[in-house]
């Protein structure tokens, strides 16, 4: 269990679900995967994101949660997703890792920490 706005939360990981599925759409594969699976620790609970399509390439990371960055073409992203993410996840004191995969996908995590009774 965490603490956090539900809605927030719930915007973040939709963003994240979109993104993946945009990817597959780009990467025209025959087996498209999407999977999301978590783990919880002592402290946190982790949410990880992962698909098979077209991925990001490592030199566009460090600007992905930029207002208005976007890999995709003119038109078909607005560069909102992962920045929103970002802020919803930061403010609720968890973090957002992105680990490209090459061609072969993306891996996207959330960590935020467990509430604690």
């Amino acid at each position: 269990m965490v603490f956090g706005d539900p809605y927030e939360l719930q915007q973040a990981l939709l963003n994240l679900v979109l993104n993946a599925l945009d990817a597959l759409e780009e990467a025209h594969r025959e087996s498209p995967r999407v999977e999301v699976t978590t783990t919880v620790t002592d402290d946190e609970v982790h949410v990880l994101v992962s698909d098979n399509g077209v991925g990001m390439k490592d030199e566009d990371v460090p600007r992905a949660f930029d207002l208005f960055f976007t890999t995709k073409e003119p038109g078909k992203g607005t560069g909102l997703g992962l920045a929103t993410a970002h802020k919803i996840l930061t403010d609720h004191g968890g973090r957002i890792d992105l680990r490209p995969r090459g061609p072969e996908g993306m891996d996207v995590e959330i960590v935020l920490p467990r509430f604690q009774r």
